[in-house]
């Protein structure tokens, strides 16, 4: 940030003046913490026990570790500990990031603001890896076929076509509305 050319921090405390008339496209993967978790033995295996999840979670919920719990297990009443794990840890870490950012820049009321969650698992590894962190991306630019866990996979380069193209339609024209997909509003 230089007060110039970056005159602020793109989200920070609020949406930059700058780009009031710029739209907004934002979202992630519905389980974007699948992939940092990838390494931990007890969620790839399944055997993440209770205890441990409330031990992990605590981390993050602190006195409320407890709603936290139940509202997760509410959500996903047949999810594993580690399946609900990875979720909380989703929510906390990335969408609530997004979420924020998105009402920062409507607070602003100028520009409209697009939201998505990407939620096409993968079937990689048995499809532990979920819908992981950036698994978006070869989707957005249309090479599914590069990365590992898309690669063929059934139906990826057909939502990757939508996908793109809705990207790209949202690139010309400032909204994601194009002939593959139903209409997304504001």
């Amino acid at each position: 940030m230089d007060g110039t050319d970056l005159p602020q921090h793109p989200g920070e405390p609020g949406a930059p003046a700058i780009s009031d008339d710029i739209p907004l496209m934002i979202g992630g993967t519905r389980e974007e913490s699948a992939f940092f978790l990838a390494d931990d033995d007890a969620v790839w295996n399944g055997t993440l026990t209770e205890a441990t999840m409330r031990e992990r979670l605590a981390a993050v919920a602190g006195g409320e570790t407890d709603a936290l719990i139940a509202a997760y297990r509410a959500a996903l009443p047949h999810a594993s500990p580690g399946d609900r794990l990875i979720r909380a840890l989703t929510g906390s870490n990335f969408w609530i990031r997004t979420v924020l950012l998105a009402e920062r820049y409507l607070a602003r009321r100028r520009a409209p603001i697009y939201m998505y969650s990407l939620d096409w698992q993968s079937p990689a590894h048995d499809g532990r890896v979920k819908a992981h962190h950036a698994m978006d991306l070869p989707f957005v630019f249309d090479n599914v076929e590069a990365a590992d866990t898309t690669a063929c996979a059934p139906g990826a380069s057909d939502l990757a076509a939508r996908i793109s193209g809705t990207w790209i339609a949202f690139a010309r024209n400032g909204s994601p509305d194009n002939p593959a997909i139903p209409s997304w509003p504001a």
